[in-house]
């Protein structure tokens, strides 16, 4: 028989125990780790209702397998309370264009796995037909903490279009998995808390899944010391159609937060990047990887914030890229804060605030970098003094681009309207506004090319004023 923390409390106190208890083992008690808690069955309280048909359950594969195995309309299951739930598997279903939807009443719903290897599963293999699938209003827990080919989640071969929102991971090793052949996903206001070893895993091949939005996504890492040694990428995604995230908070990856393999036609923006790299000096805010002789083409970055990288900011291996109106803040390790390798098609720098450290590596390093037009302008660089870094190391196919002072730069045809000085943010000075928004006083105020500036800055609101400020933020606009 399993209780929970609560009525072990209850028992202890309903049978003295406690009042006679040394303060030690009180402390004990009240020390009980998380993972500890979780581990503590909580009973079965919760009901699965059929809005479709009227029938009610409590075991969530039984409802899975009365579902038709030819849908003629969309269903929908509505969930309340806490249902255990052991890697309950919707399969050989053809759904036809219709939905279908596990939503949450009464606010989230809790999916237990038990420590199984998943929550729920969506197999749509052939000869299944599984496909637009929604997750709404759930909390999807204690599913695998020691396997990273598990996950709380499995989409296996999903079509249409699916949608996750307002659900939180917690509890378990890899958060969601997505292989073999899915098709569009959204994820929307969806949290992955204490995640063991990362968060969405998401395609394995080359075209494996399509169309995949992440929108106000937040994670964080299990920060125990024994997670950290040996906790892996936050997001690895791998063989997209199009990707977008926006307005995401990445916080507490060891290594890489957003690892991406072998896709194009990619936009990040309005996110926050914390503490990349934190246990692994080649830890990475964003990684983008081609396949052996193929290009990663179309990529865009804009109005993020890179919140002490341990490691590189960005490293980008790929053609036609735009890296405009973001904040790096680094971190103080010996890596560049942009790294752009084997590159090539337009490649163009603006907007930017690059606040280093002390670091022997360059602010920006290009290596085997060919691109037919390079432009880097209106952006601000500060090193601390006596610092001989370069701002920028490399080449453009034959043209040297080195230069460890602005006036170098600028011989070369780069930062024309950049500045070399202090950005001078905000920090605590005004709790009201955001720690890295730039002070009134800062050389980075109307200082950017308006031509490449975004609607909004990455506090959401309308960029009113023309020319507005360099980085993220937009201190007129708040």
């Amino acid at each position: 028989m399993h209780y929970s923390f609560r009525q072990l409390t209850w028992l202890a106190v309903a049978s003295g125990f406690l009042y006679g208890c040394s303060q030690s083992t009180i402390q004990q008690l009240s020390e009980i780790q998380p993972e500890r808690v979780a581990n503590l069955r909580t009973a079965n309280t919760g009901t699965i209702l059929n809005v479709q048909t009227g029938k009610r359950y409590t075991d969530l594969q039984t409802a899975f397998n009365e579902l038709p195995a030819t849908f003629t309309q969309t269903y929908e299951l509505q969930l309340s309370g806490t249902i255990l739930t052991k890697s309950a598997t919707l399969r050989n279903k053809n759904m036809g264009s219709f939905s279908l939807a596990l939503r949450g009443v009464d606010g989230q719903a809790i999916l237990d796995a038990g420590q199984s290897e998943s929550a729920v599963v969506f197999n749509g293999t052939s000869p299944a037909n599984i496909r637009n699938i929604i997750l709404e209003n759930l909390v999807i827990t204690n599913y695998s903490l020691t396997s990273g080919n598990t996950a709380g989640v499995r989409f296996f071969t999903v079509k249409g279009q699916s949608l996750l929102k307002n659900v939180r991971f917690t509890g378990g090793y890899v958060a969601m998995r997505a292989t073999v052949q899915c098709e569009d996903i959204t994820f929307e206001d969806v949290q992955m808390e204490g995640i063991r070893f990362g968060g969405p895993r998401l395609g394995q091949a080359p075209n494996d899944v399509g169309n995949v939005v992440f929108r106000r996504l937040k994670t964080s890492l299990d920060q125990s010391p024994q997670n950290l040694a040996g906790a892996d990428n936050v997001c690895q995604l791998k063989g997209f159609k199009s990707l977008l995230i926006e307005d995401c908070e990445f916080d507490g990856a060891t290594k890489t937060i957003v690892d991406l393999y072998e896709m194009s036609n990619i936009t990040i923006r309005r996110n926050k990047f914390i503490r990349s790299g934190r246990n692994n000096l080649y830890g990475i805010g964003i990684q983008l990887l081609p396949a052996s002789g193929s290009t990663c083409r179309n990529v865009v970055i804009e109005n993020n914030l890179f919140d002490n990288p341990m490691g590189t900011a960005i490293y980008l291996r790929g053609a036609d890229l735009t890296i405009n109106n973001n904040t790096f803040v680094e971190g103080g390790t010996n890596r560049p804060l942009i790294s752009l390798e084997a590159s090539s098609g337009n490649i163009e720098l603006v907007n930017n605030i690059y606040a280093g450290k002390n670091n022997t590596n360059p602010i920006i390093n290009l290596y085997q970098v060919n691109a037919q037009s390079f432009v880097s302008n209106n952006n601000l660089y500060y090193k601390p003094a006596g610092n001989n870094r370069s701002l920028i190391k490399g080449a453009n196919g034959s043209k040297d681009l080195t230069g460890a002072t602005l006036a170098q730069l600028q011989s070369k045809g780069l930062d024309r309207n950049g500045i070399q000085a202090q950005p001078l943010f905000i920090g605590s000075a005004d709790p009201g506004r955001p720690t890295y928004m730039l002070t009134a006083g800062s050389p980075g105020r109307n200082a950017a090319d308006a031509t490449r500036c975004p609607a909004v800055d990455l506090a959401n609101q309308a960029i009113t004023t023309a020319p507005p400020d360099l980085g993220a933020y937009d201190y007129d606009s708040f």
